[in-house]
């Protein structure tokens, strides 16, 4: 018998060139951005603009999102240690809703500024807001996302963390029972991307929503909302706060990076991907659509999936892009040392600077 070839068998290395995912990546690599940012040329600022916001809501599906009426329904109204826990149910777009948690400092007693808060990866927004899965209160400030809604309000802001969609409340229920063992993302991205949605845009326009809802409520300053995420909130982050201009502060935590360093070499969550993007912009070109307002991104150095060197070399082109804008003070790094988690600890300052009347 003939020795085997070493190709007929399956599942074992082939050379190099066999490989579609390198082959991907080398495409990726050799493409030629079409709106990257236009660094040194303030001249080309407005019109690099006027083309890369339309066309970054075009691939998030954007045009096919339509806002209903909020509706907002008061749930509950709840006191914890130095805040007030109020919960909604509200209407994003028509006949889809979800649940919203505004938290207020416990002496709220004039117009705050506001942030929408968006969770990473979670079990539920209850990590946000200092909930246990079944509801009752726990102790605070625990796992990677630390509450930071709660935060927020210690600090004196309002805060809105709502559920965002394939996370707790908001799974394809049904589709998990026949199916439990796929990822809760999966099979909703995968049909919004069948309809010309896609997963980030849906969630980046559910945010601006909570935004919209933010600056009904009496306890806020509707001119003052800032929007901040961790990891894939902090995708949902930066993509609300590009197309909505009423974001006066946006700040990521555990994301801010550059897309080949992450999404592209590693694996990430469907819910990171957008078709066409890597055609148009980086990601410092998606947060220079933020300048002239004010940015920030955190960022642990011990978080792989945002290698900490690739986050300095984004950030250098985004200070570059800034600079340009004339605005170098509105744009800033923060590094500490930890892992993929909430730190908070410049986070709170900025929006301080910038939120504050």
């Amino acid at each position: 018998m003939a020795k085997t070839n070493s190709l007929a068998r399956c599942g074992t290395a082939a050379p190099k060139t066999y490989d579609p995912l390198r082959w991907l990546q080398k495409q990726y690599d050799a493409t030629k951005r079409k709106l990257t940012f236009p660094y040194g040329h303030p001249e080309k600022v407005a019109a690099w603009r006027r083309q890369l916001r339309p066309a970054l809501g075009n691939a998030l599906g954007f045009p096919r999102y339509q806002p209903a009426p909020l509706k907002p329904k008061l749930i509950a109204t709840e006191r914890g240690d130095g805040f007030v826990r109020r919960s909604y149910e509200m209407e994003t777009m028509p006949g889809l809703k979800t649940l919203v948690f505004v938290i207020l400092p416990t002496n709220a007693f004039r117009p705050r500024p506001g942030i929408v808060c968006c969770t990473g990866h979670t079990q539920s927004v209850n990590e946000l807001v200092g909930l246990a899965p079944d509801g009752k209160d726990r102790e605070l400030f625990t796992g990677y996302q630390r509450d930071f809604a709660v935060q927020a309000a210690r600090e004196g802001f309002v805060a809105a963390a709502h559920e965002q969609i394939a996370w707790g409340r908001r799974q394809a229920f049904a589709h998990k029972k026949k199916w439990p063992n796929v990822h809760g993302c999966w099979q909703i991205a995968m049909v919004a991307l069948q309809l010309g949605m896609t997963l980030p845009g849906l969630r980046a326009f559910e945010a601006i929503r909570v935004g919209d809802f933010l600056r009904t409520l009496p306890e806020v300053n509707p001119k003052r909302i800032g929007i901040t995420g961790i990891s894939s909130g902090g995708n949902v982050c930066l993509f609300a706060g590009a197309m909505d201009e009423r974001f006066t502060a946006v700040v990521t935590s555990g994301y801010f990076c550059t897309f080949r360093d992450s999404i592209i070499a590693q694996y990430h969550c469907m819910d990171h991907y957008v078709p066409g993007l890597g055609q148009l912009a980086e990601m410092s070109d998606v947060a220079a659509l933020v300048a002239p307002r004010a940015f920030m991104a955190e960022t642990g150095t011990k978080d792989g999936g945002f290698p900490v060197k690739a986050v300095k070399r984004s950030f250098a082109k985004l200070q570059a892009a800034y600079k340009t804008m004339g605005v170098p003070d509105r744009c800033k790094l923060h590094v500490f040392d930890g892992p993929h988690q909430w730190d908070g600890s410049q986070a709170w300052p900025w929006f301080h600077r910038f939120l504050d009347a």
